[in-house]
């Protein structure tokens, strides 16, 4: 079973100390809160910072009605805020509150059939999966490739890495959170499997960023962004399969780092 620290906040050259066993299951269990949706609720943000969610001059283009972002505290909904602070884009936040199964309501469903979140409202679009959602902030808000690559080969590289992250971390991060929240007895076969898979999934980032650098394609791209929510908490946890990467969690450091990443981590209140 993987070892986490405590939680007060990191100092550099400050190492972390590990938690007993049944210590690391309760603040996996605080931190990865399994919602009725089936998503994992990440239950720290980054410090909140000041411009998030309000109205701003558009970087590019003209798009005249704002963006609605319907999200919660989890992380595929801060995948959708970081992005929008990344490119600058005026938006709106709907915070759904999972706990009061707001997602079920039928005025969400019109937008979700898929009852969860995130999702936007872009004019008369309605948009739902956090990686369609970042394609199409790339494909229609982006022209300069802050996130989505011009070039064609690095642009398909982004999203593979987007598509990697959306069938191997996050399904296998969210089952090895619930295996470690069940209450009584835990079955430590379904801890040992999804922890075992991530850490071979992270084996695989670290193979990665040591081929290509700072970023999974060298730059900056959605590919990054679908990832950082979800393995930030695991590292911030001490979680093993992701602190053992060093290349990972230099990766993962560089992103928080952003400006962009600190305000949108903050979204919502």
């Amino acid at each position: 079973m993987p070892e986490a620290p405590d939680l007060r906040p990191s100092r550099p050259g400050r190492r972390a100390r590990p938690l007993a066993r049944d210590r690391i299951e309760a603040e996996l269990s605080r931190v990865f809160d399994l919602e009725a949706v089936g998503q994992v609720a990440y239950a720290r943000s980054c410090p909140a910072a000041a411009g998030r969610g309000r109205a701003r001059p558009r970087a590019f283009g003209e798009n005249p009605a704002m963006i609605k972002l319907y999200t919660s505290t989890t992380p595929n909904g801060r995948k959708i805020s970081i992005a929008l602070e990344e490119l600058g884009l005026d938006y709106e936040v709907e915070w759904v509150d999972l706990q009061k199964e707001q997602q079920f309501e039928p005025a969400f469903l019109a937008i979700n059939p898929n009852h969860k979140i995130p999702a936007i409202e872009d004019g008369d679009q309605a948009i739902w999966e956090s990686g369609a959602i970042l394609l199409h902030l790339g494909e229609n808000y982006d022209p300069e490739g802050r996130i989505l690559p011009k070039d064609k080969a690095k642009r398909m590289e982004a999203i593979q890495y987007a598509f990697f992250q959306a069938g191997g971390v996050g399904p296998n991060l969210g089952r090895f959170a619930a295996a470690v929240r069940k209450e009584g007895e835990k079955n430590r076969e379904m801890i040992e499997i999804f922890g075992n898979e991530m850490d071979r999934l992270c084996g695989v980032l670290e193979k990665i960023l040591e081929k290509n650098g700072d970023f999974l394609t060298g730059a900056y791209t959605i590919g990054d962004i679908m990832h950082f929510p979800w393995l930030r908490a695991a590292q911030e946890l001490g979680v093993e399969f992701v602190t053992k990467k060093p290349r990972v969690v230099d990766w993962l450091d560089r992103i928080a780092a952003r400006p962009a990443v600190e305000r949108g981590m903050a979204v919502p209140e």
